[in-house]
């Protein structure tokens, strides 16, 4: 078994190439235009590149380089009209160790979802952020879903969300629905709503039983 050159980094192998002088390699197992690239893509777009394409150097008439990871990004800047770009030359290594990097140096750890969600809610009224309205919320705790109405309207609960940034866990709302004994979805959906209202309107955005009790009032009423 192969095993791949022990490398460190060296600044001196950072280049500004002109972006036509680049090419995508033929192996990279990444779907190509997808959600996940439209992130890529406004980051960029709003903070211009802030790290160098992984290339190797390659004999061909049309390219001098051949990318080894960056290739999203590298596609950005061509959506963008970059006329250039900065690289990290490998140098000339082997198909195999070009493909074998491509894997190691795309690996990543993922977010823990409650951290993120925080993070998220904190960020979200002051920097512009590469995540939906919906995605925020969903990832600060809430499940959205979509549902018809008995008069065919659809009830989008992330339009109501939208508006409060409510910080509030899964698990916590999870212990609300509990509280209250909430088992259909119909019923479910009327409670989100109020509940959420009902601690926005009382300025505590934090999960007390006080709140509870005020959305069961009004539930109630309803």
């Amino acid at each position: 078994m192969q095993h791949l050159k022990e490398r460190e980094f060296d600044i001196n192998n950072i280049q500004k190439v002109d972006i036509n002088e680049v090419k995508y390699n033929t192996w990279n197992p990444k779907q190509k235009r997808t959600k996940e690239y439209e992130k890529v893509f406004k980051s960029i777009e709003k903070n211009g590149s802030l790290a160098p394409i992984f290339v190797r150097e390659i004999d061909d008439e049309n390219f001098g380089y051949e990318i080894v990871d960056g290739a999203q990004r590298y596609t950005a800047m061509l959506d963008l009209s970059y006329p250039e770009v900065y690289i990290y030359n490998l140098g000339k290594i082997t198909d195999e160790e070009g493909q074998a990097l491509t894997l190691y140096l795309d690996q990543s750890v993922p977010f823990d979802d409650d951290m993120l969600g925080k993070l998220l809610s904190d960020l979200q009224r002051t920097v512009d952020l590469p995540y939906t309205d919906e995605e925020i919320a969903l990832f600060s705790g809430i499940d959205i879903s979509i549902e018809e109405d008995e008069d065919g309207d659809d009830f989008d609960i992330t339009s109501k969300l939208k508006d409060f940034r409510i910080k509030i866990t899964k698990n916590q709302y999870n212990e609300a629905l509990n509280f209250f004994n909430v088992k259909n979805e119909e019923l479910e959906h009327s409670f989100t709503s109020i509940f959420m209202t009902m601690i926005r309107e009382s300025n505590n955005l934090e999960f007390k039983e006080e709140n509870l009790q005020n959305a069961e009032d009004e539930l109630i009423d309803e």
